[in-house]
């Protein structure tokens, strides 16, 4: 039998607009993660380094960046957002 799969809930909001910072921290363990812009302005998500207007993941307002089980983002989430306050959804999971 296999062991079940954790979710864990990395949602938040850009705490410095202008400014990158880290969603979820590096993990061996990670096997995948799904991250929803729930602003109205875009959002960058970039693994394994910073974020940045020009760097990541262009996520538009109201998309889904969604990375599968196997697809296995071990490096850290960075995001980046130009506005104080733009909030987002980010789950992780892992065995």
């Amino acid at each position: 039998m296999a062991d079940a799969v954790e979710w864990v809930n990395r949602s938040g909001t850009v705490t410095a607009g202008g400014a990158a910072q880290d969603v979820m921290a590096a993990s061996q363990y990670r096997q995948g993660l799904m991250f929803q812009n729930k602003s109205a302005g875009n959002l960058f998500v970039r693994i394994g380094a910073t974020a940045s207007a020009t760097e990541g993941f262009q996520v538009a307002a109201g998309a889904t960046l969604a990375l599968p089980a196997g697809a296995q983002p071990k490096g850290r989430i960075s995001v980046f957002g130009a506005t104080t306050g733009q909030a987002f959804e980010a789950y992780e999971w892992g065995l």
